[in-house]
């Protein structure tokens, strides 16, 4: 698995990304302090998002399927509660995700 990517944020600037995580289609990545979550929201079809998340939601996702729902679940609510619609897509992975 290759974990060490450059993330190209604008023109002018380039941020290493690491991926962290990786598990049945979802995996998390650190770029310089932030982690950041990428996976298929979509239910009949797909539906790819990366949204941020904290270091204490990170260890909740690494610590099994409970965690993982709650999570998500949480994430779900903040997107909404920012005016934004969960199972738009806002993230289009350059190769496979989750491996």
């Amino acid at each position: 698995m290759k974990t060490d990517h450059e993330y190209i944020i604008s023109q002018r600037e380039i941020v290493q990304e690491k991926k962290i995580y990786a598990l049945n289609g979802m995996e998390i990545v650190s770029r310089g302090d932030a982690y950041f979550v990428r996976y298929d929201a979509g239910a009949h079809q797909v539906c790819w998002r990366e949204d941020q998340i904290s270091r204490e939601e990170l260890e909740q996702i690494k610590s099994g399927k409970t965690g993982q729902y709650d999570v998500f679940l949480a994430l779900q609510k903040r997107i909404i509660s920012l005016g934004e619609d969960p199972y738009k897509s806002n993230w289009i992975p350059l190769g496979p995700v989750g491996e």
